[in-house]
């Protein structure tokens, strides 16, 4: 693979983490509202944060800043 090709596979994953980390917490934020255990809902939150701060650094190392 040329490193055009990665930069550009690196931009779409970013991309994509963005918009699905959003969706997710949509999702989660309707979990109590709709009925369901308010705890759970609030831990699943929590825990959707810290995969998303995780996430967001192992992308970090495509540019260094890490």
């Amino acid at each position: 693979m040329t490193d055009l090709t990665i930069q550009n596979q690196q931009g779409q994953l970013m991309d994509a983490l963005e918009i699905k980390g959003a969706e997710l917490a949509a999702v989660v934020g309707q979990i109590a509202r709709l009925g369901g255990d308010a705890e759970c809902a609030k831990e699943a939150a929590k825990r959707l944060s810290e995969a998303l701060y995780w996430a967001d650094r192992a992308i970090g190392a495509f540019d260094g800043s890490v």
